[in-house]
């Protein structure tokens, strides 16, 4: 639910604002890179701090493969991962 509900939809409106609308606005774009910095990044370094996946199943799931497609292309979308080493680690 996490990857529908908040990792997929913030990065979308990233993604566009920053890369496909024809006119940049700074504050639409300053607005999807720091909500999904703040709502989906930082959620998921709290997730990731007492274990190695983000789902509860020790191995990789579903859910992992589904939130990393969308967080591995941070550097494209204009978000920055300092600061969140257990992000970086799980990546």
């Amino acid at each position: 639910m996490f990857q529908m509900g908040g990792v997929g939809p913030t990065m979308g409106q990233a993604n566009v604002f920053l890369r496909y609308a024809p006119e940049k606005i700074t504050c639409a774009i300053e607005r999807a890179v720091s909500a999904r910095r703040a709502a989906c990044s930082k959620s998921m370094e709290r997730q990731l701090a007492g274990q190695r996946v983000a789902s509860p199943d020790p191995d990789h799931s579903i859910a992992d493969i589904a939130l990393w497609s969308w967080i591995a292309g941070y550097g494209w979308s204009g978000v920055s991962v300092d600061g969140l080493p257990q992000l970086k680690r799980w990546m």
